[in-house]
């Protein structure tokens, strides 16, 4: 996408004349010609068997292609080219097609057609629906009221969908009703959604001015939405409160699109025969807070007449998180059902709590996934 933004650098004023539709193609003119010498294309295999250059050439410099002979109409034998002065199109022969070719020129500017537009209207359709997720805004007309937008997102690797509200009432018997605020005071409402798709709503504590408003405390595990400031309409009872403006409504969201899971990785190993209840790497701590949700186990040589089983360990306690290699494998990896918490103060460990009853599995490296 930002190749193409770069691309739309054009000034939409300077419609070539020499068009008969001006709205097929627009060039992006410079104040001098860029001679180009790097571009290579590979000629299409199927009809019409042309390339477009990443400029319109000039026609008075004209355009030169190492090993071939440029004619004045559409090639009729190999090695020809045709060159289009308006489009910035260079059409070869059917049986050129798949080769690669070096054209040579002076260019004027940067083509835009049909073709680029449609790319950049699918992208732009890309971000309106990414920014449009979760948005939070006043009523078009407004009122006591506020709109979510619907959207999906991630709490940790959960995925949480939001069907959006267009109407949260704060106003006097409202679902989200204000408490009760002095007369002409201010307050400010948080709004979240939590990990079963729910919008909560927390309040700070008021402040005869905005600037004394004490904002309530971010909740954690939930996704922030919204912060609205409110003000009392002089009747000091609950939910009576002046329209909300947009001016009003400060977006919280943390993100503009769904993040990509990234994992970091440790490795343990335990040399020789593991036995039934070892416990190895006691005493590991992380250094900030990770969840732990996958396990590789690897071994030198397979698990022979059942399967070998190691556990995570959190502060010296076995865990339901248990990786299996099973037998005549010598790698498995394991997605943990319930993924494990560990903040910089929780211990980690891993124990062997089942061996293969062959004792083929030996020299153990173990793979911790967590983010």
């Amino acid at each position: 996408m930002p190749e193409s933004l770069q691309d739309l650098k054009c000034d939409l004023r300077a419609i070539t004349k020499a068009m008969k539709n001006p709205f097929t193609t627009e060039v992006n003119r410079r104040d001098s010609l860029q001679y180009t010498t790097t571009e290579f294309h590979v000629i299409p295999t199927s009809f019409p068997y042309r390339v477009r250059l990443d400029e319109v050439p000039d026609k008075d410099s004209d355009v030169t292609i190492p090993g071939w002979t440029e004619v004045s109409s559409l090639p009729t034998q190999t090695g020809q080219f045709y060159v289009d002065w308006v489009m910035g199109y260079v059409y070869f022969h059917s049986s050129d097609a798949n080769k690669v070719v070096q054209p040579i020129y002076f260019g004027k500017g940067s083509l835009i057609d049909a073709e680029d537009l449609n790319i950049i209207t699918r992208e732009l359709g890309y971000a309106r629906n990414i920014t449009n997720s979760l948005r939070p805004s006043a009523q078009d007309t407004p009122d006591k009221a506020i709109k979510i937008e619907p959207g999906t997102f991630y709490i940790g690797t959960t995925q949480v969908n939001y069907l959006g509200n267009s109407n949260i009432r704060l106003g006097t018997n409202g679902e989200f009703e204000t408490s009760t605020l002095t007369a002409n005071y201010y307050n400010k409402i948080l709004f979240t959604i939590d990990s079963t798709g729910q919008l909560k709503k927390y309040e700070g504590t008021e402040g005869q001015t905005a600037e004394t408003v004490i904002a309530p405390n971010m909740p954690a595990g939930e996704i922030l939405i919204s912060l609205v400031m409110v003000q009392d309409d002089g009747t000091g009872q609950a939910g009576t409160i002046k329209n909300i403006q947009s001016s009003d409504v400060k977006d919280l969201r943390p993100f503009l699109r769904i993040p990509a899971t990234e994992h970091k990785y440790l490795t343990f190993y335990l040399e020789g025969l593991p036995s039934i209840g070892e416990i190895f790497f006691d005493g590991f701590y992380f250094s900030e807070p990770v969840t732990v949700d996958k396990i590789t186990l690897y071994a030198r040589s397979a698990p022979k007449g059942g399967n070998l089983q190691i556990a995570i360990m959190k502060n010296g306690s076995v865990t339901s998180g248990t990786a299996i290699l099973s037998q005549d494998n010598q790698s498995q990896t394991t997605t943990l059902s319930q993924p494990f918490s560990f903040s910089s103060t929780d211990k980690f460990a891993l124990k062997v709590m089942g061996v293969d009853p062959q004792g083929q599995a030996k020299e153990i490296t173990a793979v911790i996934y967590y983010q």
